[in-house]
């Protein structure tokens, strides 16, 4: 069944009020589950590996077929898809190119959320190709380890060798003609062959009962302030802290977009 990659009802957001979220239509979804001797755990479970296929619309990076705009829509994509953990220096690691079946596509790892998943470890495998001007094929495999002594590590990368090289990627008419416009334009710009895991500015956000305790430690914890004053301070210290977490989240989205500069 063909579908019109450009009609906006296909994609979605899972948050929608998060603008900057790249919008995103589920290609497929699969995931394999790994069990061994209940002597090991009492359970017998030992992890699990899920692989998920997205298409994210990004028009405000086009040409995706730049190399620049590809990097700095990884950097908007680890930044505000739900997929990632969204925490600096915890994602883009191990950034490398791969030539598969005559596709260039990018790749890297995420450490993931452990607790989410009573592992010992979670790994994510990104692998992401533009396919026209403003589409990007994402490719993910959330590797769940819930026993590090086993050999999971090593069946899970035969698992991911065998579905990313039976891929096969054609482009359409159009969207071949983008490609070369693109190449042509920018002669000799290629993708970095390494890049660093990716850092961004970070404010870990205070809860409610956290910045009542900040207060009240700044303070000396004076009991004889009016509850009204002191709730004041604390809904003063509160909207310091909303207004610093916007600016520091509207410089980084801002840094995406330095291939205009």
């Amino acid at each position: 069944m063909e579908k019109n990659i450009y009609d906006d009802a296909l994609f979605s957001r899972f948050y929608e009020d998060n603008a900057a979220e790249p919008p995103r239509m589920e290609l497929a979804v699969k995931w394999w589950e790994y069990t061994g001797l209940p002597i090991l755990d009492g359970t017998g479970y030992l992890g699990q590996i899920r692989f998920r296929i997205f298409l994210n619309r990004m028009p405000e990076f086009s040409s995706l077929f730049r190399p620049k705009n590809l990097e700095c829509a990884v950097e908007r994509y680890i930044y505000t898809s739900p997929s990632s953990t969204r925490y600096p220096g915890t994602n883009r690691l191990d950034w490398r190119i791969a030539d598969i079946n005559g596709s260039r596509w990018v790749n890297y790892g995420m450490i993931g959320w452990t607790a989410m998943y009573s592992a010992e470890e979670v790994y994510t495998s990104f692998w992401q190709i533009p396919i026209t001007d403003e589409h990007l094929l994402t490719v993910e495999f959330v590797q769940v380890i819930a026993l590090k002594r086993t050999n999971l590590k090593q069946v899970f990368q035969k698992v991911i060798d065998a579905v990313m090289n039976s891929f096969t990627i054609e482009l359409s008419s159009d969207a071949a003609a983008q490609k070369a416009r693109v190449e042509k334009e920018y002669l000799g710009e290629t993708l970095s062959k390494s890049l660093p895991p990716y850092e961004f500015d970070h404010l870990e956000a205070l809860t409610g009962l956290e910045m009542v305790q900040k207060v009240s430690e700044s303070l000396n914890h004076d009991l004889s302030i009016p509850k009204a004053d002191f709730d004041e301070i604390v809904a003063k210290e509160e909207k310091k802290q909303e207004e610093e977490l916007k600016a520091i989240r509207e410089r980084v989205l801002q840094s995406h977009l330095r291939f205009f500069e």
